[in-house]
């Protein structure tokens, strides 16, 4: 199962495990704030991996294998909504793509993990997964990052999580209401599908309060 198709898939998952999200789209979204327009926290980073040609490994070494490169940047204001972009280009499957960041959710219980979610503002290269969603403009996308510091002072490699298509119910699940997202999934998700970036760097800055 490629890494993308397994990203889509564990999503799909978590929502399935969660209340319907017509249920909660109403409900209030933890990080909202009152001082509306403020940059309130972020997430920003770059790098690139190393993967299988099939995308089911991604390494922390150098090799032979395919490039894989993202860069990203996400901030969230204090009325809750987020702004940013993001690209993202996996020359083994001839799959690249850029995408308007719309969403953040900072775990509060580990504030230096962020779950990003967006639109498709170009791309090409077809997703092999139970939704069969192609990366296309105006397709929603998912991935996640995980910051273990910086320099001498990292407690471990900066991780991310995939880069996948999915469906308009899991984006506005993530959207409108994270909080219903079960810790120990996410946790797995990152464990399982996560890897090290190469040479690349990822910070999460949550609220001043987390």
């Amino acid at each position: 199962m490629r890494l993308t198709l397994a990203l889509v898939a564990a999503v799909a998952t978590l929502a399935a495990c969660t209340e319907s999200p017509t249920q909660v789209a109403d409900a209030t979204p933890s990080f909202a704030m009152a001082d509306a327009g403020s940059v309130v926290a972020s997430a920003t980073g770059s790098g690139h991996a190393l993967c299988t040609d099939d995308g089911v490994l991604c390494y922390s070494q150098d090799g032979d294998d395919v490039l894989r490169t993202f860069s990203f940047t996400a901030r969230l204001h204090a009325d809750g909504t987020a702004r940013g972009v993001a690209q993202f280009n996996n020359r083994g499957r001839d799959l690249a793509w850029s995408a308007d960041v719309e969403c953040l959710y900072i775990r509060p219980d580990k504030p230096n993990q962020a779950w990003i979610a967006g639109t498709l503002t170009r791309g090409h290269g077809q997703a092999v997964s139970p939704s069969g969603i192609p990366y296309a403009t105006g397709a929603r996308v998912l991935f996640a990052v995980e910051d273990n510091g910086q320099g001498g002072t990292a407690t471990a490699p900066d991780r991310i999580l995939g880069f996948g298509t999915a469906p308009e119910q899991n984006y506005q699940l993530l959207c409108n209401a994270p909080q219903f997202f079960p810790p120990e999934q996410l946790d797995l998700f990152m464990q399982v599908f996560g890897f090290n970036p190469i040479r690349g760097n990822i910070q999460v800055r949550p609220p001043s309060g987390d």
